[in-house]
């Protein structure tokens, strides 16, 4: 005897097939532009760059552009990203320790490594920010993207935490090999170094990023030997040492940089370039002896600066710019250029601090009429 085959109720067959064909929640991705994809699978993250698809498609985006990731079933790390968008930093840190600390796929776990880092950059933690991209760099095995992480936000001048993360950067660079991260960690301990005080170290590693140690010399044409001009190199790096040479005090040596060199800057760089180089001429005609010599050095010094006025007028360096302008034209002898140019800073750049000295200079010029 055959028995018939037991029934199954259709809802509960629907029921399954609902259950194996609907997905839980899809991931989303959210740029700082407002732009969301929904429905993402995040295949890999590296070099600075999520990689996910949408559909048939594969999307690549720098993770500096990611507002927000929600991880559906990682509810952890999609905590930590909502409150790093509220700034909430220690909060935010908590969360994704959590959930990295649970992590399987590589992916995950490189995604919170750049978002802990960005948290420790955003709060000023130096020490803790170069040890995280330091061993980001070192499991990314030195790629462009990770190098281009390199902390900007230092802790206040003669910090402690300034001075550890001089410590890293030093024992790392005796470890490693290539070149491109020796110059990324140079440019950090520039950074470190001119903000602690320590001007001839900065000078020292600006020096090693132009391409010659400090120990070698040359021999300009006088005769006289100049123990630290860096060869022919970027022109950032040239612009650098100049403006540690300015903190020095050392103004030839800021228009010895300069100079030859201004036509390699490139218009951001431009403004900063033109600021030193006119700065420091006003400031060696304060010690020339000879008048002739001092107002030639003066001349040049007006038209530097009123080149960053001018054609820079937008830049942040055209405050003071203008500021110094009429500096060189008091010095000149020119009083009415002078209250021209701090008149020009006090209603052009109102709120810039070149503008409160520019009016107390504009008082004492008042009472002395």
């Amino acid at each position: 005897m055959i028995r018939s085959k037991q029934k199954i109720p259709l809802l509960l067959v629907v029921a399954a097939v609902l259950t194996v064909a609907a997905p839980a929640c899809a991931d989303s991705i959210k740029l700082t532009n407002g732009i969301t994809y929904n429905s993402v699978t995040i295949i890999g993250v590296s070099d600075g760059v999520v990689r996910f698809r949408m559909g048939r498609n594969t999307i690549s985006k720098p993770v500096s552009k990611l507002a927000l990731v929600n991880i559906a079933d990682d509810g952890n790390f999609t905590r930590g990203e909502t409150l790093l968008t509220q700034s909430k930093y220690a909060e935010a840190e908590k969360a994704y320790s959590t959930s990295r600390r649970a992590a399987t796929a590589l992916w995950k776990k490189t995604l919170i490594d750049y978002r802990l880092l960005a948290i420790s950059n955003a709060t000023g933690q130096i020490d803790k920010a170069t040890a995280r991209w330091l061993k980001i760099v070192d499991d990314a095995d030195v790629s462009a993207g990770v190098l281009a992480m390199r902390p900007k936000k230092l802790a206040p001048a003669k910090s402690k935490a300034n001075d550890r993360a001089i410590t890293l950067l030093n024992g790392k660079i005796k470890e490693t090999k290539s070149d491109a991260y020796i110059r990324s960690i140079r440019r950090l301990l520039v950074d470190l170094y001119e903000c602690q005080g320590q001007l001839a170290q900065a000078r020292a590693e600006a020096i090693k990023l132009a391409g010659k140690t400090p120990s070698s010399e040359t021999k300009p044409s006088n005769g006289k030997t100049r123990p630290d001009t860096p060869p022919v190199g970027s022109a950032n790096v040239q612009l650098r040492l100049a403006s540690l040479s300015m903190k020095e005090r050392r103004f030839d040596r800021v228009i010895e940089l300069l100079q030859p060199r201004m036509k390699q800057f490139t218009a951001a760089e431009l403004p900063t370039a033109m600021l030193l180089l006119g700065k420091a001429k006003l400031e060696k005609a304060k010690r020339e002896s000879k008048k002739p010599d001092a107002k030639k050095l003066l001349t040049e010094a007006g038209l530097d600066l009123m080149r960053v006025a001018v054609f820079f007028s937008t830049d942040s360096e055209a405050p003071y710019a203008l500021f110094l302008a009429g500096q060189v034209n008091e010095r000149l002898g020119n009083n009415r250029g002078a209250k021209a140019a701090y008149s020009a800073v006090v209603n052009r750049f109102a709120k810039s601090p070149a503008a409160k000295d520019a009016k107390r200079v504009l008082e004492r010029m008042k009472k002395k009429d």
